[in-house]
């Protein structure tokens, strides 16, 4: 072995400006039963309190200036003398008897992942919770959590192989190291390194298994703490756009020892999530996204939706066709267009135009997020329209999806030639109201979500009841979930993808920071979803079941209690002749320039808004919109209604032109008008309109 220790483990430990690098290397010490050397790479930093080697077996090399983890590992293994080596972040510790318990089962081109786990940093003890074994990496090129491998038979043998780990242990033998070449330093110093150890290990040959039997308890500082030290995005770009253009997809060459395609492992894992579209050829035929928007949804959903869009699509280009300019694939702007389906189709047209010839076209909206196995669809016959029928809505500030009726043909989930695409579509820009398609219905592997958002441009009102219900010819097929393969629960898909919707409480913050209001007053705690989440120098409740700061009704409230607020909620019992009192309420207590906010002014069906509650509607505005709309009949106050989360109200003295309501308000003669009489606004309408008022 070229004058190696047989028997003993070399554990690698790079670290920079770690807090908590002396007690990883105690805890190595500590739970080793037989040979080991610790090799700490103090990376360009001097430690307070500095490390100390106070066990013959540690051996600390300090450069002076930072080199990086990729690197700091790489020299750490130069001076080791183990024939194991095993690498471990520096804010980590280890099961007993770990080293003993690795080396009984490492054979030879194996690289070994312990058990992970998390690692509660106050009490220096492994959480009971969090034990993690599988894991896969994505067309985003991060490692991600695989909870269904575990069900896999493969997944139920003493040493079972694993795709990839998150690459903060490792343990292997110093020749296989040396042979597949960890790490390589033109990556950058940091990032990617557990999908380049798991690439490399089964493309030159090897395999990865995860000895459950040995356990690293590993303190997440993403979500945990912050970084020591500065973390670059271009630093992680780098590594990420490397690790893309140079390890994936290679048949050859990908490293100098590779004897495997990387088809061979995706098909070695099949299926694994994200990579759906590769498996059908990968990604060999003409694909193309034809993404449109009209450049008016609202900026946060917007940016999700396209950052969704460019992970599903793995390399398969985009062209993107908007209203305004916006950088995303091959961007073309057709300038603004009234809003409507021949608006949309025109756009359409222009993207078909732009694409390549006997290209697939995936049509692509602004408000879905889309499954990469959308992209897995290649229409066999060229002369029809294919639509997915695997897919469900989601209302913004719901917990729950819908399952969208069978047979529908949504444009969104269009999968076509181009050829086909471009005559159906230059007859429907001139005669947009009918159309005479071929078409089949095909399910993608998971499901996409259509987003309702409030500035869709079907309509809600109608699907939501149908949906609800489960009425007409598809009742059978429509329902309500809360976990969905490949999304997960709305919690989960919402961290996923970024983007939790806006919510009341982020309307109501945000007035208060523009406003630099100091006062806050809120009618109707209920359970404190938005009590809690409001920050204001002084903040007044009231609710008569508890909560806030007054248990009493707001009538009571407002005779016994004559202070004045900067902004004002009302979102206590939803029957009209109630919220009339509390409005009436609110602008008497208002201070100058103040304003009031006013929930559930926008129901999306009768029955969301049918007095008294039957207690069968999850979601129950009341009738409210009576009192909201009421008030718009008056000249003296400027009033519109935020589109998301159920209507958000916005009131305040000053100047509007009043609607006229002929005959008695009832929710037939509302959902006619129901915009004019709301003057229902945007998101991004209401924030550009605030931030001009506010200066």
């Amino acid at each position: 072995m070229g004058g190696l220790e047989i028997d003993k483990v070399s554990v690698i430990i790079p670290g920079r400006n770690e807090i908590y690098f002396q007690q990883t290397i105690d805890s190595c010490l500590k739970s080793a039963v037989e040979d080991i050397e610790v090799i700490a790479v103090v990376d360009g930093y001097k430690p307070n309190p500095p490390l100390v080697a106070r066990d013959s077996r540690v051996k600390i090399i300090q450069p002076e200036t930072s080199i990086g983890q990729r690197a700091g590992y790489n020299l750490g293994v130069k001076n080791s003398t183990g024939k194991y080596v095993m690498k471990i972040d520096a804010h980590a510790i280890v099961s007993p008897g770990f080293d003993k318990v690795l080396k009984s089962n490492c054979p030879p081109k194996t690289t070994v992942l312990p058990e992970m786990r998390r690692l509660d940093v106050k009490k220096w003890e492994h959480k009971s919770r969090g034990k993690t074994h599988f894991m896969y990496f994505g067309l985003d090129v991060f490692c991600h959590y695989w909870q269904a491998y575990r069900k896999r038979p493969e997944a139920q043998v003493e040493y079972p192989e694993v795709l990839t780990g998150q690459g903060s242990c490792w343990f292997t033998t110093r020749e296989w190291n040396d042979y597949i070449g960890l790490l390589d330093e033109s990556l950058g110093s940091w990032g990617k390194v557990g999908i380049e150890v798991s690439l490399k290990t089964w493309l030159c040959g090897g395999t990865q298994i995860v000895n459950k039997k040995a356990w690293q308890a590993h303190w997440f500082r993403a979500g945990e703490g912050r970084f020591p030290y500065p973390l670059s995005g271009r630093q992680v770009g780098r590594a990420r756009d490397f690790t893309w253009n140079n390890f994936f997809f290679k048949e050859t060459g990908a490293f100098p020892n590779q004897v495997r395609p990387f088809r061979w492992l995706m098909e070695k894992f099949a299926p694994v999530p994200g990579w759906e579209a590769y498996m059908v050829d990968e990604y060999k035929s003409d694909r193309v996204i034809i993404y449109y928007t009209d450049s008016n949804l609202e900026t946060t959903l917007a940016e999700a939706v396209r950052k969704n869009l460019k992970t599903a699509a793995g390399p398969i280009p985009i062209i993107s066709v908007s209203q305004k300019p916006i950088n995303f694939g091959k961007s073309i702007c057709v300038g603004d267009k009234p809003r409507s389906l021949k608006s949309m189709y025109e756009q359409i047209l222009v993207g078909a135009e732009a694409a390549p010839k006997g290209s697939t076209i995936y049509l692509c909206e602004h408000d879905v997020f889309y499954h990469p196995s959308q992209f897995a669809k290649i229409p066999r016959d060229k002369r029809a329209f294919y639509f997915n029928q695997n897919r469900y809505y989601w209302w913004v500030g719901e917990d729950v999806f819908y399952k969208a009726g069978q047979r529908s043909r949504a444009w969104s989930q269009a999968v076509v030639s181009r050829e086909y695409l471009l005559a159906k579509m230059r007859i429907l820009v001139n005669n947009w109201d009918e159309l005479n398609i071929r078409r089949h219905n095909w399910e993608s592997e998971r499901p996409n979500i259509d987003v309702r958002n409030g500035q869709n441009l079907t309509g809600d009102s109608r699907g939501k009841a149908r949906i609800r219900k489960g009425k007409g010819k598809n009742k059978d097929t429509v329902r309500q979930v809360k976990n969905i393969g490949g999304w997960g629960s709305v919690h989960h898909m919402q961290s996923t993808i970024k983007y939790k919707g806006t919510m009341r409480w982020d309307i109501i913050q945000g007035l208060i920071d523009m406003y630099k209001y100091k006062s806050y007053l809120e009618i109707g705690i209920d359970k404190g979803a938005n009590w809690k989440r409001i920050k204001c120098d002084l903040k007044h409740g009231m609710d008569p079941n508890g909560g806030g700061t007054h248990k009493m009704t707001s009538d009571e409230f407002f005779r016994r209690f004559y202070d004045t607020y900067d902004l004002i909620f009302i979102d206590g019992l939803h029957h009209a002749d109630q919220v009339e009192k509390d409005f009436d309420n609110a602008l008497k207590h208002l201070k100058p320039n103040g304003t009031i906010v006013m929930h559930d002014c926008s129901p999306r069906n009768e029955d969301e808004q049918r007095v008294p509650w039957d207690g069968k509607q999850r979601i129950w505005t009341g009738d409210a919109w009576k009192a909201f709309v009421k008030n718009r009949t008056r000249s003296d106050l400027e009033m519109y209604v935020v589109n998301t989360n159920n209507g958000i109200g916005i009131i305040r003295p000053g100047k509007q032109e009043p609607i006229t309501i002929n005959g008695d308000l009832d929710y037939h003669t509302f959902s006619t008008n129901q915009h004019n009489w709301l003057n229902l606004k945007s998101v991004t309408w209401h924030r550009k309109h605030e931030r001009a008022l506010s200066k």
